[in-house]
Parts: structure tokens; C-alpha cells; sequence
């Protein structure tokens, strides 16, 4: 019987007392004792809980010590790491790390002021993103009515699906990651730079590819879950997706900044004895030179410049460089004055 509270008091604690199912095919059920496989859960969370705090460190790092400015996504992030390492509000956890990496899509591929196909595709994904964990968060705390029946099996009401709320959470899931997948991508591949620069930047922000599969993963994980009459037998492994899927969402926001924090990191150990002629000069124009060539500093250095690359040269400005040939011809007039007592000639 799914509902236990229609049952006689005497029923409902006979039904409690024993056992709640036969136990598996190939299994003996172990009631002093019994078996389980503690030592491999504690090492999987102290796993995936190092590797979100070591991603996240290096983001704190490269923000802090290397390029010395922060962003609203960053504050996101921090958030939502708090309440990862709380685990209790998942919702939320997921809802401002995923948030925070849309925006900075957002900052990262989109010129200022540009409002393209990106830049909506973006927004929307925040919005989906926001309004269902919102939803979320209210549906997991008022699935039941009264909400002690959310813990309590004898207690009288009703209650909301949560085979349909985790199945629901988990499809959103797979679109938001799907979403932060390709649209960087499409970015990338139109730049003009070489196919191996290309595939380097593709194969950096396709961390999410790891994303897909833990989010594929815990969505079968959910149906088995919730159709298995044995439930808890199945429960370690969609317990360990939903722990997986926000580790791997960090990393995607957090590896991003990695190599430049790694070349901080290397600059400071190298030898202080090395040549500077490649070392940066002022000039007078307040434009910076590294062996002789002019360059502008760019002060949000910790991201590589993603923006396509178009050419602006008018037509007047002369030919390209390597051109041979006659490239142009200028006529000249030459005046030479005497100047002799007084005469001009």
C-alpha cells in the first residue's frame, strides 16, 4: 500500500517492524551488521568536494593576485559554493553557478551594447534557469500538505509527485548544460585564428562535455530510482550524480582561469638574472613597448580576447605588406631659389 496512514494503528507498526521488501535477487538480508559500502561513499564526496575547492581556489587566485578585479559572477560563485558544501539547498547551488556561467558568457562573447543571437540565447538559459529552481525550491518544500507528512508516513494528506519533480529537475538540468556546451563553441570556431589555437580554446570550454554525461547519468539514475520498488537499494547512485553534476559545473566556471594563474605562478619562480630587453618600457605617448613594439595593455587580461576578427582597412590606407610590384607612384615638383643681391629668381 503506498499510503501507510489509511492503514489501523496496529497495522501501520506490525508494517513498520518488518522488513520493507524481500531483498534483491543474489542477496541475503544482514540484520546485524549488515554490510555497506561506507568507506568508498566517504571517499567519492571527499573527492568531488576537493576538486570544486581546488577549481574555486584557483578562480579566487587568478581574480585576486592576477588580474586584481572581481565580477557579480564571481560572487555568484562563491554563494554557491557555500551552499554546495551544505548540500541541503541543491537547488539554489545549481541555480547561481549556472547563472554565474551564462554571465560570463555574456561578458566574455559579447561585445558591450551588442544584442545578438548570443547574447538572448544567454538570457534565456538565466531566465529558464531562475524561474524552474525557484519553482523547484518551493515544490521540494511544499510537496506535502500538511508538510510533516514529507517525513512522516502516518501522517494523513496529500502529496505532489516527487518522481515528477526530480524527473522534471533533472531534463532542465541536461537543456541548461547542453546550452552552456554549444553556445561558446559557435563563438570559437568563427574566430580568426589558427585550428590548432581554435581547438585548444574548444577543447578548454568543453569541460561541460563532462557536465552532459554526469546530468545524462543522474537522469537514469532518477527514473530507475523512482521505479524500483526497492528505492533505497538504488539511492546510492543518484545520490552521487547529484553530487557530481555541481562539482563538474564549478570546474566548467573555475578551469577556465587556470592558465593564467599557472603562468603567474611561473613568472614568479623564473630566474631574476634574465635578459629585459623584452621586459615592458614607458614611452612618451603612456604606450607601452616590448622589444621596440607599441602595444596597449589590456587591463581584464585573466580571459583570451574571443571576438571575431574582421579587417577595417580602407581602401586609401595603402596595400597590404608583401605586395610586390610598383605599389604607388607620387609626383613631386622641386623649387630651388638663388638669392643674389637682392634678386629672387
Amino acid at each position: 500500500m503506498d499510503d501507510i496512514s489509511l492503514l489501523p494503528p496496529d497495522k501501520q507498526a506490525a508494517l513498520l517492524d518488518g522488513p520493507a521488501l524481500p531483498p534483491p535477487p543474489g542477496r541475503i538480508s544482514r540484520y546485524e551488521n549488515p554490510p555497506n559500502e561506507n568507506a568508498l561513499s566517504n571517499f567519492i564526496v571527499s573527492l568531488i568536494l576537493a576538486l570544486a575547492t581546488i577549481g574555486l581556489l584557483i578562480r579566487v587566485y587568478s581574480r585576486l593576485v592576477c588580474v586584481k578585479r572581481v565580477y557579480f559572477e564571481d560572487f555568484l560563485a562563491l554563494g554557491s559554493y557555500a551552499i554546495y558544501v551544505a548540500t541541503n539547498v541543491y537547488g539554489v547551488s545549481l541555480l547561481c553557478i549556472k547563472s554565474a556561467i551564462l554571465l560570463e558568457w555574456v561578458r566574455l562573447f559579447v561585445p558591450s551594447g551588442t544584442r545578438n543571437a548570443f547574447y538572448w540565447l544567454s538570457t534565456i538559459g538565466v531566465a529558464v534557469n531562475t524561474t524552474f529552481y525557484v519553482a523547484y525550491i518551493i515544490l521540494q518544500n511544499l510537496q506535502c500538505i500538511p508538510r510533516d507528512k514529507i517525513w512522516d508516513l502516518t501522517v494523513k494528506g496529500k502529496c505532489i509527485s516527487k518522481y515528477d519533480i526530480d524527473i522534471a529537475s533533472s531534463i532542465i538540468n541536461l537543456v541548461v548544460d547542453l546550452a552552456i556546451l554549444v553556445l561558446p563553441q559557435q563563438v570559437i570556431w568563427k574566430l580568426q585564428m589558427s585550428r590548432r589555437q581554435r581547438f585548444g580554446l574548444s577543447l578548454m570550454f568543453a569541460i561541460g562535455l563532462v557536465v552532459i554525461g554526469v546530468a545524462s547519468y543522474r537522469l537514469a539514475a532518477a527514473i530507475t530510482f523512482y521505479k524500483s520498488p526497492d528505492g533505497l537499494y538504488n539511492a546510492p547512485g543518484l545520490a552521487f550524480a547529484a553530487l557530481a553534476e555541481p562539482t563538474c559545473v564549478f570546474l566548467v566556471f573555475c578551469l577556465p582561469t587556470s592558465p593564467k594563474v599557472f603562468k603567474h605562478i611561473r613568472a614568479r619562480f623564473r630566474p631574476a638574472d634574465r635578459s629585459t630587453d623584452a621586459s615592458p618600457k614607458p614611452t612618451r605617448y603612456g604606450v607601452e613597448t616590448v622589444g621596440g613594439t607599441p602595444y596597449r595593455k589590456i587591463k581584464d587580461d585573466d580571459t583570451i580576447l574571443l571576438t571575431e576578427v574582421t579587417n577595417t582597412r580602407n581602401s586609401d590606407d595603402g596595400p597590404p605588406a608583401g605586395e610586390s610590384g610598383i605599389l604607388r607612384t607620387i609626383q613631386f615638383t622641386a623649387r630651388e631659389e638663388h638669392i643674389a643681391g637682392g634678386a629672387h629668381n
